[in-house]
């Protein structure tokens, strides 16, 4: 698993004027470096390694969400509990 630390913060400037030493903070503290325009969150720069991290995790919730989906249509079928529909309106 990757341990996150504390995000950092920079503004559009900050990153304009310190780009490669803000990097350098990312891949170093493993942190994500969140922008700010008007001291507001614009966008998030994370670390290549932590960005494939969520999408690994990410992509196992699916999979585990997609077999929850199989087993309950399996169980619901079984019990006969599954309605074949003619059309889209039936779903109403």
């Amino acid at each position: 698993m990757y341990n996150l630390t504390l995000p950092q913060f920079a503004s559009v400037s900050q990153l304009q004027k310190n780009y490669a030493q803000l990097l350098e903070t990312i891949k170093e503290k493993g942190s994500p470096l969140f922008l700010l325009r008007k001291n507001k969150p614009q966008a998030v720069i994370l670390d290549i390694k932590l960005y494939k991290a969520i999408l690994e995790q990410l992509k196992k919730i699916e999979e585990i969400q997609a077999l929850e989906a199989i087993n309950i249509y399996r169980s619901e079928k079984k019990s006969g509990k599954l309605k074949k529909m003619e059309n889209v309106d039936e779903i109403r």
